[in-house]
Formats: C-alpha cells, sequence, structure tokens
C-alpha cells in the first residue's frame, strides 16, 4: 500500500471485487495502514462505482480482472491506479497485478500509529434503496464494535467450530459477520456466483454451520429440489437481513 500505491495518511482506495479476492484486501488491511479503504459491491453497475470513486476522491482501484474491459475507459479518465487481482494475457497501460507488487516489498515494521476512535479507516456504501448508497464512515473503534455487538447477544454461536458461509458481498451485510468469524477462530467460506444450487452443494461439502442470507433466496431454497437432496445437519444458524420474514 506505502511502498508500491504510494498511499498515505488521507488517502483513500476503493475495491471492487468478488468476495474471494475481497477477503485479502479485507477491513483489517484498512485497520493496519494509515489510508483509508472504501469497500464497494462487485454487482454494482459501471456508473454507480464511477459515482463512488468520485465520491471519496479515490487514489487507487481494486478490480476484479473480468470488469476490466467495461470498466477501463472510466477508471482512466479519472486518473486513478488501477490494481487487477489476477493475472490478465495482456496489461492495459496503467494497470498493475496485486501478486507482482508483492515482488520485494519489505516486511519491515512501517509503526503505523491510528487513533481508533478519531481516525476514519473504512467507508463502506449502503445499498443504496432510497437512491445513490450513502458513504458510512468507520473508525477501527467503530467497526470493532460492530464485531462485538455479535458476541454480546444471549444466544451465542461464536467459537472455533463455526463454518460460516458468505454468498452475499462481504463488502456489504455479509461482512459484518467475517470478523466474529475470524476472531473466535472460526472459518469463513466465501462463495462469488449466487447459485443456489452450489450453495447447497457447499453447505454440505464443507460441513457450514452458519450462513447469511435475505428471506427471498431463504424462500427459494425452500422450494428448490437441491435443498431436499442436500445434508444440511452441520447447518445450525441462519442470519437474514434486508426485508421482513414471513
Amino acid at each position: 500500500m506505502r511502498s508500491k500505491l504510494s498511499l498515505c495518511a488521507d488517502d483513500r482506495w476503493v475495491t471492487i471485487l468478488d468476495n474471494d479476492n475481497l477477503s485479502l484486501l479485507h477491513f483489517l488491511t484498512a485497520m493496519k495502514g494509515d489510508s483509508c479503504g472504501c469497500y464497494t459491491n462487485f454487482r454494482d453497475s459501471v456508473e454507480d462505482h464511477a459515482w463512488q470513486i468520485d465520491a471519496v476522491e479515490s487514489k487507487v482501484v481494486f478490480i476484479e480482472s473480468s470488469l476490466l474491459e467495461s470498466h477501463f475507459d472510466m477508471l482512466r479518465a479519472r486518473q486513478v491506479d488501477v490494481v487487477v487481482m489476477d493475472p490478465v494475457e495482456v496489461l492495459p497501460e496503467g494497470v498493475q497485478e496485486f501478486w507482482a507488487l508483492l515482488d520485494d516489498v519489505s516486511d519491515e515494521n512501517p509503526d503505523i500509529i491510528n487513533d481508533d476512535r478519531g481516525d476514519m479507516r473504512i467507508i463502506r456504501f449502503t445499498g443504496g434503496t432510497t437512491g445513490r448508497g450513502k458513504t458510512v464512515m468507520y473508525s477501527i473503534d467503530n467497526w470493532l464494535m460492530c464485531r462485538d455487538s455479535y458476541f454480546a447477544v444471549a444466544d451465542q454461536i461464536w467459537d472455533s467450530k463455526v463454518r460460516m458461509l458468505h454468498l452475499a458481498p462481504i463488502s456489504h451485510g455479509s461482512g459484518m459477520l467475517f470478523l466474529p468469524t475470524l476472531f473466535k477462530g472460526g472459518c469463513n467460506v466465501t462463495m462469488n456466483v449466487p447459485d443456489l444450487a452450489a450453495w447447497c452443494s457447499v453447505v454440505e461439502r464443507e460441513r457450514v454451520t452458519t450462513a447469511f442470507l435475505v428471506p427471498t433466496l431463504l424462500y427459494r431454497i425452500l422450494e428448490m429440489p437441491e435443498a431436499g437432496k442436500s445434508d444440511f445437519s452441520s447447518l445450525e444458524t441462519v442470519f437474514y437481513g434486508a426485508a421482513p420474514m414471513s
């Protein structure tokens, strides 16, 4: 972040990443630096992504290789540094590869000191149900309190045996369950494609204990033949949100 991309205090970077790559640049990455990480939904439109980049005045954008063709002109027009997470056959001018940037990076402690309550280290965009998504700002203390709120509920599920399945974007609602799992020594399992048949097979294969889904998807799973053929015996807890539940 600092030596190769020159991201320092008051700089902001945006991720437009699917769940697997986003986990590499998740919220702990932002907490350890002195620049601010801004998390957006991979599935938003190019127009929404352009608005989000402008809103936070991003200096660097981390993006999936699959979005280069649709987003390249928009990104270059904004003169941001572009980093793709996976190798591409032909690297466009002005685009760098994530793994190549790691070559020869020092492992020395940069001795960054953050004010855990005063420094803004994370920005997330709301779902945009009332227009454009709003920029929600977090300090480190804000974000860790979101984690701790899950530890405070009476019905405790968090321990090292938790296997949390993220089908929804961890840049948004499902990401709230990432840190509680991580800090209790559990396992976060990510999916990229919103494929409910695949979700059923992943629950069985990975012995998933916990999941997060919106009600619409839960209703659909209840009607799917794949659900009746899958072994859900490991599944103990399902969080839902974003809409009322029947």
